[in-house]
């Protein structure tokens, strides 16, 4: 094919101007980039919705600022701001603020525990070492779990016992304090009876012919025994109470301390019963002609409150129904250092 002169000349035109123009273009190209925005007032969970190209490496990073709140955009990195375009394939440093820098505090103070004095704690009684007790520190604040006691109060032991606090701050500054706990006899309480109820029904039924029933009080004898009569059958008996043996009383018996006290005790509560109501367990009868039993006073068992009184130790085999809770009162009544666990008949002559 023959071109023309003028042919060849507008081919070779053409030709240089599609070289110049994708010269351009590429030149145009590679001005072009990702546009900043700016964050201003954004936080690390909002700004990815504004600054968010693939074109570029995003990398979080803080540091300290005394004005803007934690969290907040604060600067580009690399001296870039809001505006500047930036290169495909960048990486982009992105500063959040951190707060104000905290200044180092030499702290050379230990703890202060507050509330550690020494007590007295009444036998048998509830002892929580940690109830009153406050921590202060001159730089740190919620030091309380890292509160540390050693040792263990028996408040059933009549003795001088020790715990003892120990608490370092985070500077590792250390406080012990040792505490005195004395225990003290405590006072009369009827917990125990106050607590109790008959589970067994005794309407309509005989003590005597039932091992249940409603009885009137006849007589007394001394603090642990009585005479009653059966409303059922109408018989007249003597019982001799369960789980309990109060000093003696009687010609026949001999006098001990606190014996006519005891006496006196049991007899009060049985004349102003509104209701009596004998409860037997295992062998009813015993071999000096009298029945044994729970005597329930208005609902009270009675056996129970005298021990509790003071007025006898806790009687009976382990297999009874109330056996572990007349040790309970057994104990706690020893406690109290009354009457017949320490304190003088002002009516005995010894």
């Amino acid at each position: 094919m023959n071109f023309s002169f003028k042919q060849l000349l507008l081919i070779f035109s053409l030709l240089i101007t599609s070289i110049i123009l994708t010269a351009c273009n590429g030149n145009k190209n590679k001005q072009q980039g990702y546009e900043l925005p700016d964050l201003t007032g954004k936080t690390k969970v909002e700004y990815k919705q504004f600054l968010n190209s693939p074109l570029i490496t995003i990398v979080e990073k803080t540091e300290n600022h005394n004005t803007i709140p934690v969290d907040q955009f604060i600067r580009y990195g690399d001296n870039l701001v809001a505006g500047n375009l930036v290169i495909p394939g960048k990486m982009v440093y992105v500063y959040f603020s951190d707060g104000p820098k905290v200044p180092v505090v030499n702290d050379t103070e230990a703890p202060q525990i507050i509330g550690a004095d020494d007590v007295e704690i009444p036998f048998s009684s509830e002892f929580d070492p940690l109830a009153g007790i406050t921590i202060i520190d001159n730089v740190d604040s919620n030091l309380s779990d890292r509160l540390i006691v050693s040792g263990i109060v028996d408040t059933y032991e009549f003795d001088e016992q020790t715990i003892i606090y120990s608490i370092m701050d985070k500077s590792g500054n250390l406080s012990q304090v040792t505490r005195k706990i004395t225990i003290i006899p405590s006072e009369i309480d009827t917990r125990y009876t106050d607590e109790l109820t008959l589970d067994a029904s005794y309407e309509g039924k005989s003590f005597i012919n039932d091992g249940i029933g409603i009885v009137t009080f006849v007589s007394k004898t001394d603090g642990d025994t009585a005479k009653f009569r059966d409303i059922k059958t109408g018989e007249t008996f003597a019982l001799r109470f369960l789980g309990i043996d109060t000093p003696e009383s009687t010609p026949m018996g001999g006098f001990d301390p606190w014996g006519d006290e005891a006496s006196e005790f049991t007899t009060e509560k049985l004349e102003n019963a509104n209701l009596i109501v004998l409860e037997g367990e295992g062998l009813r009868f015993e071999g000096y002609g009298r029945y044994l039993g729970w005597v329930w006073i208005d609902g009270r068992l009675l056996n129970l409150e005298i021990v509790e009184y003071a007025y006898s130790t806790a009687k009976g085999s382990s297999d009874s129904k109330y056996f572990e809770i007349f040790l309970e009162a057994e104990r706690k009544a020893s406690g109290t250092k009354k009457r017949i666990w320490g304190e003088l008949d002002p009516d005995y002559n010894y």
